[in-house]
């Protein structure tokens, strides 16, 4: 079959609905030139709110099933590939047309459905009003259906999940069609756990019931997830031998066009970009050239293992240290391309990384932004591993890629992310470097894993960057005697982040010698968290003071709407900071630079906080900054 092959897009409404309720989705549908070949069909039926004619009834499920089947022959006949798409009770029709299919041995006449597409589909229910609806809509069989756990539909989900979703073979009682089921953000009116039940291919987009289906614009997320439902069932082929549906954006079935953009995109601007997705600024290090040269090397090494961990306590500079590595590596000649991603999932921060944590909305935040760095366009999150999986089987023998997951700061998250990232083809000649405050598992042979540990600076180390950092601000810091900087030492035990922490905060603040040293010295009695914590509520209130107690407190709450890893564009930022003016916001966003709060990345245009000071602010309420 020919990939200009037209798609018919079959579109049913839902209950008291009509036809037009798709109108958002077929103009946009209309100028999207990426799906010239799609051709939509409105499939409309009885459901009315009021009986104005006691002469006609209201069709049931099975009516409307029945009626679906003739518009699928007459007016969809000549289409050899076919989508339905339904909002909210429509998926529950298209069931009931399944389930009649194949109990009229009709299974093998469903083959040329490529795709079904639920929107909020109510597979148990709908529960909102349900008192309401009995009493004003009890003569109404539609109705009667949607109670929870009405006992046909619950029936016909059944066959749907046993002889569809989960078929090997068509046949006449059974046929593979690939469901994707997607509940609403916002959507009271059929819960995310009702429309996705079983379903095993689930996503959640934003909206409530209704706005869902009424994308804005071809970059909205409904827009967008139908969009790569319908290019997959363009490419979709039929593997021989089992009549099982597979996607042409696989491995093995990969289109000319696919293939030649892959490598054309794999040799555009590929050694460059990734500094922008960093969340830093180069910085000056310091007796950090060993590991940096140890970490490179391992990089370029294709004897090496084909992963490498850069693990260390929080603080420690595990991104700085692989940033200079990275750029040691690529002056090498060793890479192709180069990609930065950092795992922003607060999910990361619990005990334990999860397969749910790892599948979640924010591993696909990662390998979206693998797939941005390496130019290729995505439409819809549920397929863009197998968008990566074919670019990087489609990359020309010579091609190396070195991918840099940042941030997993979970015990396991590195080892699942990079046995995850394996399963697109990174493995060898190609190289994933991942940054976590845990080593990866070197006892399986499979993971084929290196680990290079950052250890916190000796003291001498720690006095030579206490007066680095402070040699551009009148405190005496920058000029102390060794035995004078010792409560330093005492307090961060030669963490890079708390010493910067600590000779920014006093540099900035100008006070004398003996005053910090005074002051250092009582808290270096303490020990644990607490002189960290302590570090941060000194630094936090020189910003309540430089500022204001509410403009300190919603710049750096800001940040923890974004998770762990996040950074925000410097007018993302103004927008979360809407009560000061451009003048008074500059100024509160420069003071917290300079006291090593707040981290510029991408040349000033993007911001972020480190991720030992999101853990600290983000169990705060806001207002509290300023009261501990």
């Amino acid at each position: 079959m020919a990939l200009d092959e037209p798609v018919a897009v079959v579109m049913i409404h839902g209950f008291l609905s009509k036809p037009k309720t798709w109108d958002s989705f077929a103009d946009l549908i209309a100028s999207d030139r990426h799906l010239d070949f799609v051709h939509v069909l409105r499939f409309g039926y009885a459901s009315p709110l009021v009986r104005l004619n006691r002469l006609r009834r209201v069709p049931t499920y099975k009516d409307v099933a029945l009626s679906l089947d003739g518009f699928l022959s007459d007016r969809a006949g000549n289409f050899k590939r076919v989508v339905l798409v339904s909002h909210s009770q429509g998926g529950l029709i298209i069931q009931r047309y399944l389930q009649w299919m194949l109990d009229e041995q009709r299974g093998n006449e469903l083959e040329r459905i490529r795709q079904i597409v639920l929107f909020a589909c109510p597979n148990t229910g709908a529960e909102i009003a349900m008192s309401l609806r009995r009493s004003w809509l009890g003569w109404n069989p539609q109705q009667v259906a949607l109670q929870p756990f009405n006992e046909d539909v619950s029936a016909a989900h059944r066959t749907v999940i046993n002889r569809i979703v989960h078929a090997r073979e068509a046949a006449s009682g059974s046929c593979p069609i690939p469901v994707m089921a997607y509940a609403g953000e916002t959507d009271n009116v059929v819960s995310p756990a009702a429309a996705r039940s079983t379903f095993p291919d689930v996503g959640v987009l934003p909206g409530d019931h209704f706005s869902i289906i009424r994308p804005v614009g071809l970059q909205h997320p409904s827009y967008l997830a139908l969009k790569g439902k319908l290019l997959a069932a363009h490419d979709a082929r039929r593997a021989p031998g089992n009549n099982k549906v597979t996607g042409a954006i696989g491995a093995g079935n990969v289109s000319v066009r696919r293939q030649a953009a892959a490598e054309e995109g794999a040799v555009s601007g590929a050694l460059t970009g990734w500094k922008s997705y960093t969340n830093m600024m180069p910085e000056q290090l310091i007796n950090v050239e060993d590991v940096i040269s140890e970490v490179a090397s391992s990089m370029i090494d294709t004897s090496a293992p084909s992963a490498l961990a850069v693990t260390g306590a929080g603080g420690l500079g595990k991104t700085a240290v692989t940033y200079a590595a990275v750029e040691k590596a690529t002056a090498s000649g060793a890479f192709t391309t180069v990609v930065w991603a950092s795992a922003r999932n607060t999910d990361f921060s619990q005990v334990d990384a999860t397969a749910h944590a790892i599948s979640s909305i924010y591993w696909h935040n990662v390998l979206e932004t693998i797939a941005a760095q390496l130019g290729l366009e995505l439409f819809d999150k549920m397929i863009v591993e197998e968008q990566l999986r074919t670019h990087i089987s489609c990359l020309p023998p010579q091609h190396r890629l070195l991918l840099v997951v940042d941030n997993l700061e979970l015990v396991h998250a590195a080892d699942r992310v990079i046995e995850r990232l394996r399963t697109l083809g990174l493995g060898r000649p190609h190289k994933i470097v991942a940054t976590s405050r845990w080593e990866a598992t070197t006892s399986r042979s499979d993971l084929d894993v290196h680990n290079t540990r950052i250890k916190p600076l000796d003291e001498a180390t720690t006095y030579d960057l206490v007066r680095l950092t402070a040699r551009n601000t009148a405190s005496d810091l920058a000029h102390a005697r060794n035995e004078e900087l010792r409560p330093v030492y005492d307090i961060t035990q030669g963490n890079p982040f708390l010493v910067k922490l600590i000779s920014r905060r006093y540099g900035e603040a100008a006070r004398p010698l003996p005053r910090i040293i005074d002051e250092l010295t009582d808290v270096a009695r303490r020990t644990g968290n607490d002189v960290r914590h302590w570090l941060y509520d000194q630094s936090l209130d020189e910003l309540a003071l430089r500022t204001s107690a509410e403009q300190a407190s919603n710049l750096m709450l800001a940040f923890c709407t974004r998770g762990r890893g996040g950074s925000l564009t410097y007018d993302v930022l103004r927008e979360e900071n809407p009560d000061v003016d451009d003048e008074q916001f500059d100024h509160v966003l420069e003071q917290a630079h300079r006291l090593g709060l707040v981290q510029p990345s991408a040349r000033h245009t993007r911001y972020a906080i480190h991720s030992l000071l999101y853990e600290y602010i983000l169990p705060r309420q806001d207002g509290e900054l300023h009261e501990r």
